[in-house]
């Protein structure tokens, strides 16, 4: 196997960019994996062990903006526990309201991408790479300052890249105000000018996949999270039964491009409890603190908990009577979705849950659901989506249909083993190797 460096995401439980690394990357020998860490979560030891934390010598701000700025120490990690051996505090607080009030300040003055625009490739993390010596580059795109980034690594480096977009956030990071036009062309080119030095570049659905081909000019490949059948299937439904309660569940982010859809479907549950129907929704997420939950105090039917260890997903998902996708109909967050696939969306299909799909029809996940294998609701009204949730409800056989459909998608669509060694293979294709089998 050929010495991968990793830019960009780390391998996580809890974020869709990091659950689909680390299941992409599924046994990949250790020794040959290599993490340049940006974020602040904890790492993982596990999956990678060799671990270099960018800080403030990669990541100075330009006058005046470094004056504020956190004196961040980088460097190489070593273990000290299993699971987050560094981990860096998140900014909370007052702070954390002073950083968001600048940021909008700086996102309407034009100044945001000269203030965060900048990321180094210092002596010491060249000299890190040099000695890991990658065979590839992969990198999740995911912030503006990362472009200068891989494309000075690139000028230092042969290794081929392997890019690999999450969500369409090209077409919405440059906020409105009097540079949009300036900083937006300046965007468009640096993606151009990164994608034309990339060897291999994927996509998270079919339909970014064929967007990104015609905008972009390169084919993308989708690669969405590979599952493993066997760790989900243990845990499958086994059968459906006809119960008068009906519990739907949502485990993930609350935010752009959710959120807004989210509050009408918890509204329309919450009706629909008052009117005695016995449904019940619980929103499972990592986003405690998203103001939308404050009104939640005085619901009923409505419950916010906080995420389990995702070995117990599986379990978790399969109790539930109804397993829900929310996404938002307009505004700046539809284009932040209209090309992504949920991570969830292949786990939900395994678990044998019916799904509950709420969102427009032109979007890759509602193209995807409309082949059968969840419930669609594709108006925006609490009305509708009520009429939604208690015709999933009252017929035991439209569930029945769609967990099964469910089921066979996510055995011939995601399998891992299938998924992780046509990805091996394309990078071994561009290292110009043989292809391989390997089990997984």
């Amino acid at each position: 196997m050929p010495k991968v460096l990793i830019i960009g995401q780390n391998f996580t439980s809890t974020t869709g960019g990091g659950i689909t690394l680390s299941n992409l990357f599924k046994d990949w020998p250790k020794e040959k994996l290599a993490l340049v860490a940006e974020s602040k979560e904890a790492l993982d030891f596990t999956k990678c062990s060799n671990y270099y934390r960018m800080g403030y010598a990669e990541m100075k701000m330009p006058f005046p903006f470094n004056l504020f700025q956190r004196r961040t120490q980088g460097g190489l990690l070593t273990e000290a526990i299993t699971i987050g051996a560094v981990e860096i505090k998140k900014t909370i607080g007052w702070k954390k309201r002073l950083k968001g009030i600048v940021d909008e300040m700086l996102n309407y003055s034009g100044l945001y991408f000269l203030a965060y625009g900048q990321e180094r490739l210092s002596r010491e993390l060249l000299a890190w790479i040099k000695e890991f010596d990658p065979d590839v580059v992969y990198f999740q795109p995911g912030s503006y300052k990362q472009f200068n980034f891989i494309q000075h690594l690139k000028e230092n480096m042969g290794a081929p890249l392997v890019s690999h977009v999450m969500d369409d956030w090209f077409s919405f990071a440059v906020k409105p105000g009097p540079l949009y036009h300036y900083w937006n062309r300046k965007l468009q080119k640096k993606i151009l000018d990164l994608f034309s030095i990339t060897q291999l570049h994927l996509s998270i659905s079919d339909l970014m996949a064929t967007e990104f081909e015609s905008r972009y000019g390169h084919k993308f490949y989708a690669y969405h999270n590979p599952i493993d059948m066997a760790f989900w299937g243990a845990y499958a439904k086994k059968d459906i039964h006809d119960r008068s309660s009906f519990e739907i569940l949502y485990a993930g982010r609350v935010g752009y491009g959710i959120d807004k859809t989210l509050q009408k479907v918890s509204d329309a549950v919450e009706q629909l409890g008052q009117t005695r129907q016995d449904v019940t929704l619980e929103i499972q997420t990592a986003d405690q603190d998203h103001p939308m939950f404050k009104r939640f105090s005085k619901y009923k039917f409505v419950r916010v908990t906080k995420p389990i260890d995702y070995a117990a997903l599986p379990g978790k998902f399969a109790d539930a009577d109804a397993l829900l996708i929310p996404y938002d109909f307009e505004g700046s967050g539809l284009k932040y979705i209209k090309y992504s696939m949920p991570t969830k969306v292949s786990e939900y299909m395994a678990s044998g849950t019916p799904v509950l799909v709420v969102g427009p029809e032109d979007t890759a996940l509602l193209r995807y659901a409309q082949q059968g294998w969840a419930s669609v609701c594709t108006k925006s009204d609490i009305a509708s989506i009520s009429e939604a949730i208690l015709k999933l409800k009252n017929s035991i056989q439209l569930r029945k249909s769609i967990s099964a459909k469910a089921k066979e998608f996510a055995f011939s669509n995601h399998d891992q083993g299938v998924t992780v060694n046509r990805f091996r293979n394309q990078i071994l294709a561009i290292l110009k190797k043989p292809i391989v089998n390997l089990s997984v």
